[in-house]
C-alpha cells in the first residue's frame, strides 16, 4: 500500500512539472529583434580649390570631386568622427559630427582648404531633409522641392557675402514668381515651384546698418523636374562662380 501511494506521488508529481513546462512554453513572451538607429548620409564638395577625401570613423575613405554630390548611403546614428583631407593629403578637418537617428541627412562642405589656419575657411553644415520613416520632403504632384545653397566663400583674394534669389518665368524678369531671402555662406533656403523652366536672379545683399541695397550677380537658366528635389549650389567667388544643379530623388521610406 505504501509502494503504491508513492508511486501515485510521483506520477502527480511528472504531471505537474509536465504542465508546468508546457505553460511556460505557450506563455513565453516573444522578444522583438532591437535594430541599431540609422543615418542616410549625403556629402557634397562645393570647397573652391580642392578635391577631398573623407573619412568617417573607420570606413573606407571616400573621394568627393569638387562640385559633386554622392548618392546617400547609411552610417550609425550618434557621435561619428570626420576626417577631411584636401587633395594633397593634408588634413583641414578632424573632429565629430551627430547622425541623427532616422534622418535623411545633407552634409556639404565649402569655403577654401588649406591646412593654414590663418588662410583656411573650410567649413561644412548639415542639412535636415526629413525623416527615413515619413517621406516628408517629397515634393507635390507637377512641382519639385527647389533648395538653394549659398558657397560663396571667403578665399585669399575675395570675402564671403549674402545673397538673395528670386525665380522668374523665362524672359520675363519683371514679374517674381518665388523668392528665397539673405541666405548667408554655408547656409539654405527652399521654395516650391511648379515643373517647368526658369530664369533664376542672385544679388548681392549690401546691408550698411541703415539701409539694404541688391547688386545683381547674374541671371541663370534652370529647370525643375517634378518630384524631384532640386539642389543648387552656388559655388565660388563675385568674379568666377558656378551654379552645381543636382535633382534628388526623395528615398524611399524605411521603418524604424
Amino acid at each position: 500500500m505504501r509502494f503504491k501511494l508513492q508511486k501515485d506521488y510521483i506520477i502527480i508529481l511528472l504531471l505537474l512539472i509536465s504542465s508546468i513546462g508546457f505553460y511556460s512554453c505557450v506563455n513565453e513572451p516573444t522578444i522583438e529583434h532591437v535594430t541599431r538607429p540609422f543615418t542616410m548620409l549625403r556629402m557634397g564638395n562645393f570647397v573652391i580649390n580642392s578635391d577631398l577625401t573623407v573619412q568617417i570613423d573607420d570606413s573606407a575613405p571616400r573621394t568627393l570631386a569638387r562640385n559633386t554630390v554622392m548618392s546617400a548611403f547609411e552610417v550609425k546614428s550618434g557621435a561619428r568622427n570626420l576626417l577631411v583631407k584636401d587633395v594633397s593629403g593634408n588634413v583641414i578637418y578632424n573632429r565629430s559630427f551627430d547622425a541623427l537617428s532616422y534622418d535623411e541627412t545633407t552634409l556639404f562642405f565649402g569655403g577654401w582648404a588649406s591646412p593654414v589656419d590663418t588662410v583656411t575657411t573650410f567649413g561644412l553644415n548639415s542639412y535636415s531633409d526629413g525623416w527615413t520613416y515619413l517621406n516628408d520632403y517629397t515634393p507635390p504632384k507637377d512641382s519639385g522641392g527647389v533648395f538653394v545653397y549659398n558657397f560663396f566663400a571667403d578665399t585669399p583674394t575675395d570675402t564671403a557675402f549674402t545673397i538673395d534669389v528670386t525665380f522668374h518665368e523665362p524672359d520675363s524678369l519683371q514679374d517674381t514668381i518665388k523668392m528665397v531671402n539673405e541666405i548667408d555662406f554655408l547656409e539654405r533656403d527652399n521654395v516650391q515651384l511648379a515643373a517647368g523652366n526658369y530664369q533664376m536672379v542672385i544679388n548681392e545683399v549690401i546691408d550698411d546698418g541703415s539701409t539694404t541695397t541688391y547688386k545683381l550677380i547674374g541671371i541663370h537658366d534652370i529647370t525643375v523636374v517634378e518630384g524631384k528635389r532640386m539642389y543648387i549650389s552656388i559655388v565660388g567667388t563675385k568674379s568666377s562662380y558656378d551654379i552645381v544643379t543636382k535633382g534628388i530623388n526623395p528615398l524611399p521610406s524605411r521603418p524604424k
